[in-house]
């Protein structure tokens, strides 16, 4: 049975820019929400692939992840890691330098490294963002 459009509204219902905007703010969370498990899953398969396929010590493994979520708390919430550039690992390596030694910068950007590197062999990114740093 078809309703006509008079039958379908209600005398309560919300304005529809109202509609629109709750609907606009619920699909940016959800954006939000997906692009942080997006980056959550690449570091995971990352972390699995230094495990698995490079024989990395556990130890080791939980280092890089260490290295890597300080790395992308940093960034701009809605970014994508495909959207990493030099200027985010740059302000990330300057953010460093007060209160970690020389070796542990050093260590955090071989983390960046490995990770690029492994984001290009898989074609999750076009370039490399570290390259030049």
């Amino acid at each position: 049975m078809l309703m006509s459009p008079v039958s379908e509204c209600s005398t309560h219902s919300k304005p529809t820019y109202i509609q629109s905007y709750e609907r606009s703010r619920e699909e940016n969370i959800l954006l939000e929400r997906q692009v942080m498990s997006t980056i959550d899953e690449v570091l995971k398969s990352f972390l699995r692939w230094l495990e698995v396929e490079k024989g990395y010590s556990p130890h080791t493994v939980e280092g890089y992840g260490r290295d890597l979520e300080e790395f992308a708390v940093t960034l701009p919430k809605d970014i994508a890691i495909t959207g990493v550039e030099a200027v985010h690992i740059r302000r990330f390596v300057v953010g460093l330098y007060g209160h970690n030694s020389a070796a542990t910068v050093g260590r955090k950007l071989s983390a960046l490294r490995t990770f690029f590197k492994f984001l290009l062999k898989e074609q999750i990114v076009s370039s490399d963002p570290i390259v030049g740093i």
